[in-house]
């Protein structure tokens, strides 16, 4: 008698057992395995999501913003205007393109389900998409978290339209292919589930009291850790390479934007950006706080957003560019962040951006 197909069939039906119970693993170790190490918008997010509309403004992006826009003053101005707002500042250091991407995708999910208060206002860092993809990819939690399908085509897609060629350009999609497989099978996820259910066998998680009280911001003199503190200690110790940063910053914004081509990946994603914002009825505002940074890509980009302020030029804005202003070379300290706040809410009201994208 022949058994074959009998057999055959049995194969396929285990390897479809076996499929759907990995995927049901790694969905479950997904929900369970909390926010990868160093990422300050996971928990925020969390916080806003068992707060639906407390909040209507929301600022996102890398550590100029989450040191330097204090969610408080910026409503204090608002209000004294008659234009009350309640804001909430989702930034996290080192944030780079594509994972702040992923973390504007999470927060428009959220205005989507009703969380985020109605037709809410998102001023949003544009920062380059490709900025990491060029160099070795890090395997950290971090980097490894925001690698979606989405997040994951769009790097490759970066890749081959980037200058990397040969062995540097396989290396690149290697490594973002690794990241992809990481997070889609939990691959070396274990500190992880300790931390979220035996916590007492790992270093305690640092506290986060800011989420809180202070609307998702901190300034760097409230920070705890070693390496933020040492920072701080050595800048105010030698300054002396802050005005040589100051003047390569200007010579920078002497240069023209290169503008991007329309069929870029790059310009695609900031497109995509507005789009999904309108969608869900919220309005995505660019926005550059005062960093020694030439930010050439959200300038080329900045066409894209309902409107843009830019607050990096030391020849508009000087009074963000001085040492005794910062707390290291580039971030104010709180006195300063304070004073930007108050200005960026006073040119909102007074409806005119720090010159736009064109500030030079």
């Amino acid at each position: 008698m022949n058994t074959e197909p009998t057999s055959l069939a049995k194969a396929i039906l285990l390897s479809l057992l076996a499929t759907a119970s990995f995927a049901l693993v790694a969905w479950t170790q997904h929900e369970l395995l909390g926010h990868a190490e160093g990422d300050e918008v996971g928990p925020k997010l969390d916080y806003l999501s068992l707060h639906p509309g407390e909040y209507d403004t929301f600022f996102l992006g890398s550590s100029t913003i989450f040191r330097q826009v204090v969610p408080s003053v910026f409503d204090e101005v608002m209000a004294k205007s008659g234009q009350a707002t309640r804001s909430y500042n989702l930034g996290s250091p080192g944030m780079g393109g594509l994972e702040a991407d992923h973390a504007l995708s999470r927060l428009l999910e959220l205005v989507e389900d009703g969380v985020a208060g109605d037709k809410p206002t998102i001023f949003y860092e544009p920062r380059f998409p490709g900025g990491t993809l060029f160099e070795e990819l890090r395997t950290t939690e971090r980097t490894v978290s925001w690698h979606d399908f989405t997040r994951t085509r769009l790097a490759i897609q970066m890749i081959a339209e980037s200058e990397l060629e040969g062995r540097e350009a396989f290396d690149a999609v290697v490594d973002a292919g690794r990241c992809f497989a990481w997070k889609t099978t939990n691959f070396a996820q274990g500190p992880r589930l300790l931390r979220r259910f035996a916590p007492w066998l790992l270093e305690p998680e640092r506290s986060r009291p800011y989420i809180a009280d202070s609307q998702g911001y901190q300034a760097l003199e409230d920070s705890t850790q070693d390496n933020v503190i040492n920072r701080g200690q050595e800048f105010a110790k030698d300054r002396k390479g802050f005005s040589g940063g100051v003047h390569a910053l200007i010579a920078s914004h002497g240069s023209p934007v290169q503008p991007l081509e329309d069929s870029s990946t790059e310009k695609a994603v900031a497109r995509l950006q507005a789009q999904g914002a309108k969608e869900v009825g919220a309005t995505l505002i660019g926005l550059i706080p005062p960093t020694m940074t030439s930010m050439s890509y959200a300038r080329a980009v900045a066409d894209q957003y309902h409107d843009f302020y830019l607050y990096n030029s030391p020849r508009l804005t000087p009074q963000y560019f001085q040492a005794s202003g910062h707390f290291d070379k580039n971030h104010l300290n709180r006195e300063q962040s304070e004073a930007f706040t108050r200005q960026l809410a006073q040119d909102i009201l007074d409806r005119s951006p720090a010159q736009g994208a064109t500030d030079e």
